[in-house]
């Protein structure tokens, strides 16, 4: 509770400056960590996203709100997080965690950390989901990424990308 208490002290007192707003997303970033770990899960989402607002080129934020996202799921299917106080698709946030990790990757193709977590994600949806699941979500994927960076992903290229990574849990 320190750390979000102080992240927010510094979300307050920075101003956006240098490289659009970096000091300010990092900031939100971390906070969004920090209630995660507090399972305050909506407030961390809106961190995560307001991270991505600030800084767009940032590969961590993808990362942090594919965190945020993926571990609301398994808690969900964990029964730790009931009806009561989450509604939705019970597969939205594995879907959405997986598009931003693909665009962290994307941004990031050398972070073994993203690559790993891609892998893990994607092979849980193949598993949950199916490959025609998997295969309508790389297509909306491929609309939501600049094609340089599609390039660099190998997303629509037919690459496998299970075969360059290994699968890591993922945990916040």
């Amino acid at each position: 509770e320190n750390a979000e208490k102080w992240y927010s002290l510094a979300i307050e007192k920075q101003e956006p400056k240098g490289k659009k707003g970096y000091g300010k997303a990092t900031a939100y970033s971390n906070r969004a960590a920090a209630r995660c770990r507090l399972h305050k899960w909506e407030l961390a989402l809106k961190d995560c996203y307001k991270t991505i607002g600030l800084h767009p080129e940032w590969a961590k934020g993808y990362y942090r709100l594919a965190l945020t996202l993926h571990t609301r799921q398994r808690l969900k299917l964990e029964g730790e997080i009931t009806k009561h106080n989450f509604h939705g698709n019970n597969n939205i946030d594995l879907m959405n965690s997986y598009k931003a990790i693909t665009m962290a990757w994307a941004l990031e193709p050398k972070t073994l950390l993203y690559g790993e977590m891609k892998v893990g994600i994607e092979e849980e949806i193949k598993e949950k989901l199916g490959q025609e699941e998997y295969a309508k979500l790389l297509l909306e994927i491929e609309n939501l990424l600049p094609s340089d960076a599609l390039a660099l992903s190998g997303i629509g290229l037919g690459v496998d990308t299970c075969s360059k990574f290994k699968k890591v849990p993922v945990t916040v």
